[in-house]
C-alpha cells in the first residue's frame, strides 16, 4: 500500500503541466459524454485565459451565456468575429463598454459544434 501511494505520487507529479485531453469524470464515476470533454479542452485553449465559469475574470462568466443573447447565430457570430458584433448588436455593445471596452479576439476557426461543445462544458457544474 506505501509502495502504491509512493508511485501515485510520483506520477502526478510527473503529470503536473502536462495539459489533460481526458474527459471529466462524472460523480457517479462514469465518463461524460465526448462533447464534454472537448468542450472542456476547447474552453482551456481558447476561452480560460479570460473567462471562468461562473466568475467575471477580464470577460464575463459564460455559465448560461446563450440565454443572455437574442439568439444562438448571433452568439456564434460574436465568438468568432466580435468588433463587427459590436459595431451592430446593441447587446454585444453594452457588454464591450461594460468590460472597459475589452474586445474579445476573435475565433473565427471556432465551429458551431466546437462552440455547442464549449457551451455544453461551461453549463456543467
Amino acid at each position: 500500500m506505501k509502495y502504491q501511494v509512493m508511485i501515485l505520487m510520483i506520477a502526478m507529479a510527473i503529470g503536473c503541466g502536462q495539459q489533460d485531453n481526458t474527459p471529466p469524470i462524472a460523480a457517479a464515476g462514469q465518463e461524460v459524454s465526448a462533447t464534454l470533454g472537448r468542450g472542456k479542452n476547447l474552453f482551456q485553449q481558447n476561452c480560460a485565459s479570460c473567462h471562468a465559469k461562473e466568475k467575471e475574470l477580464v470577460g464575463p462568466p459564460l455559465a448560461g451565456v446563450e440565454k443572455k443573447w437574442d439568439n444562438k447565430a448571433k452568439l456564434y457570430a460574436f465568438i468568432r468575429n466580435a468588433p463587427q458584433v459590436i459595431k451592430e448588436d446593441k447587446y454585444a455593445h453594452d457588454l464591450w463598454k461594460k468590460y472597459n471596452q475589452t474586445t474579445m479576439m476573435p475565433f473565427p476557426d471556432l465551429t458551431d459544434a466546437d462552440i455547442d461543445a464549449i457551451l455544453e462544458y461551461v453549463n456543467t457544474k
